[in-house]
């Protein structure tokens, strides 16, 4: 029935739902972005629809048709308002009102400063690391002059903060690669998983990390093996502008935005497929979770084929797939179009 009054519903960051994967693994759900492409001139009229995004064209293109756009620029007068007004009111709150008190600093001095163009540029995100920081004293404020020496924009923020925590290249050669699996994979990931990937100990993953706790978000999420469920703790970045600035490459430049501190993707890349391959080979793919939803994503379209048709054939992995995957994830697997070449053996045929 019709809700008897207008319902909205806020999707937040349609760009972060896009698929990473440049071509999309067998049985691929679509994206949020393909379905309110496909289907928002269908929703009701009491259902009002509001999404948000980074202006990246392979969202704004689909959704031309049926929603419209309005553009917000972050240095616009009223978002620098909206920002100064929330940078003022956490300072006002403590433990951050003792500390600024002790720096001889004002709510309204530091807000200003946090807010301004030069400084944040607009993004929220810069002014809620810098405050957490100053909270919790990662970042030292004995004065104006500890203020006015803080890094300008999030690239900045970045920056300092992986310098002040590896000084030595030494200590980051420890952390790239688990960096590198994090920004490569499809999910979050547990201590197993990246051990595994990474061949190395458990522990070893949670000491290697520690310095970063803050800038990685770590949730307990119950995890299925060998049929028993246990509280594991995820791994991943905790925001996407984080692995962009490990990854990307200035545009003008031509050179790594995060320096010294840039991530090997590909070589996470082929960490995480020789791992793939070598469970595979094992006969122990679908006793992780992980691969059992994205075996395929990893994989080079001529190796698919052969991996994803053997794996078809057994039924621990038909199993897995279903129960962690779900139906249309394993019916796509027997799809041709997604082999090369484009043909099933008979017996996959049959099977499906």
């Amino acid at each position: 029935d019709p809700a008897p009054e207008p319902q909205l519903l806020v999707v937040d960051a349609l760009d972060e739902a896009q698929d990473p994967v440049a071509t999309p693994a067998p049985g691929a759900l679509p994206t949020i972005v393909g379905l309110l492409a496909r289907y928002a001139t269908r929703l009701p009229p009491w259902l009002k629809l509001l999404a948000t995004s980074r202006r990246r064209p392979d969202v704004l293109k689909p959704l031309r048709q049926s929603f419209g756009l309005k553009e917000i620029d972050a240095e616009e007068a009223r978002n620098l308002a909206d920002l100064k007004t929330y940078a003022v009111a956490r300072c006002l709150q403590s433990p951050l009102r003792e500390i600024l008190l002790q720096a001889s600093l004002t709510p309204v001095e530091v807000g200003e400063f946090l807010s301004s163009e030069q400084q944040s540029s607009g993004k929220f995100l810069y002014v809620e690391r810098v405050l957490k920081d100053l909270q919790t004293r990662i970042l030292p404020l004995r004065s104006r002059a500890d203020l006015e020496a803080l890094p300008p924009g999030l690239d900045g923020f970045y920056a300092e903060a992986f310098c002040r925590r590896f000084p030595r290249e030494e200590d980051y050669g420890l952390v790239e690669p688990i960096l590198a699996v994090l920004a490569e994979a499809k999910e979050p990931l547990g201590r197993k998983e990246l051990a595994a990937i990474l061949n190395c100990e458990e522990q070893e993953i949670s000491d290697r990390l520690r310095p970063l706790r803050d800038l990685l978000r770590l949730r307990p999420t119950p995890i299925e093996r060998d049929g028993i469920t246990r509280q594991e703790m995820l791994h991943s970045f905790d925001h996407l502008s984080l692995q962009q600035w490990l990854t990307d490459v200035d545009v003008e430049e031509l050179l790594p935005r995060a320096g010294r501190f840039s991530v090997h993707r590909q070589a996470g890349a082929e960490r995480i497929r020789t791992w793939a391959l070598a469970e595979v080979s094992a006969g122990r793919a679908h006793t992780w979770p992980y691969l059992v939803r994205h075996l395929a994503s990893h994989l080079s379209v001529d190796e698919r084929a052969e991996v994803i048709g053997g794996q078809l054939v057994q039924f621990p992995w038909l199993q897995a797939r279903l129960r962690l995957a779900g139906l249309n994830a394993l019916l796509g697997d027997f799809d041709p179009n997604n082999y090369r070449p484009p043909i099933l053996p008979p017996e996959l045929k049959a099977l499906e």
